[in-house]
């Protein structure tokens, strides 16, 4: 159908959406990339293009696609607001902007107790640590499991709790720099 009307921004959607939610995230992209030529200023078209080419490792676009729907906002899709902020958090994190990355995890999630991935990030965040959770040596999985316990509490306000967990990172991971 979007072959016979190339300008069918609806088509272009399910189409889009269908190769993402099937996992086909290097055919979705092409589709979701029309979506936002079609209408710049779609944020949720913006964020599944940011979210596809994550997937297949294209972290640049990524991040460049996931910052404009941020930007834009997600016209009442909560899911794909919180799981391309997510996503948004974790190249901020690659590429340096580490308490960018906590501020907007903290906006984004910090109602609450939030989940083992959400503090995750925060963790490599606050220990600087410029890699994805997929990229990170599996035998510091405890320490960054604190640093995020102590970035939660620290986004909290929950600062002598924070300092007290400071203390005991400093305790059993003391040979690690």
């Amino acid at each position: 159908a979007v072959q016979l009307r190339p300008s069918w921004d609806e088509g272009w959607w399910y189409l889009g959406t269908m190769l993402y939610d099937s996992d086909h995230f290097a055919e979705a992209a092409p589709a979701l990339y029309r979506i936002v030529e079609l209408d710049p200023n779609v944020g949720p078209g913006w964020a599944f293009l940011g979210l596809s080419e994550f997937e297949t490792g294209n972290y640049s676009d990524s991040f460049i696609h996931l910052r404009k729907a941020h930007e834009l906002g997600f016209s009442e899709s909560p899911d794909v607001e919180k799981v391309s902020l997510y996503h948004l958090a974790l190249l901020q994190n690659l590429n340096g902007e580490f308490d960018q990355a906590i501020e907007l995890l903290k906006t984004a999630f910090g109602n609450g107790r939030p989940p083992d991935q959400i503090r995750t990030a925060m963790g490599l965040a606050l220990l600087r640590i410029p890699l994805l959770p997929s990229q990170v040596d599996p035998a510091k999985d405890a320490l960054i499991h604190a640093a995020g316990e102590a970035a939660v509490l620290l986004a909290s306000t929950e600062t002598k709790i924070a300092l007290k967990k400071f203390e005991s990172m400093l305790q059993d991971f003391s040979g690690t720099p």
